[in-house]
C-alpha cells in the first residue's frame, strides 16, 4: 500500500495495520440471519436453491459459527489499513 501511495504522488508515507471488529452479534442463529438478509452473493445462491437445499445450508452454516464462536457472542473482525503521507504540490 505504501509503494501505491508513494507512486501517486505522496511522500513521508506510512503505513499501519491494526485488527477491528466488523461485526458482532448475540450469537451462530442470529449471525446466520442477518447474513441471509444482508449479504448479496449468499442472498442470490439461496434464492437459487430449493427449500431443503436451503435449510441444510443454514444448518450448516449455524453449525460452523457455533463451533467457532461455542459461547456467543459472533466476533467476526477484519485488518484495517491506515495510510498518510504528505500531497506533493
Amino acid at each position: 500500500m505504501r509503494d501505491l501511495f508513494v507512486e501517486s504522488g505522496f511522500a513521508d508515507v506510512e503505513v499501519e495495520s491494526f485488527e477491528t471488529t466488523l461485526i458482532e452479534i448475540d450469537n451462530a442463529e442470529a449471525c446466520w440471519t442477518m447474513f441471509e438478509r444482508t449479504m448479496g452473493p449468499l442472498i442470490r445462491m439461496l434464492r437459487a436453491m430449493s427449500p431443503e437445499q436451503r435449510e441444510r445450508m443454514r444448518v450448516d452454516g449455524v453449525e460452523t459459527l457455533r463451533a467457532e464462536f461455542p459461547a456467543g457472542p459472533v466476533r467476526l473482525t477484519g485488518e484495517v489499513l491506515l495510510a498518510v503521507g504528505i500531497a506533493r504540490g
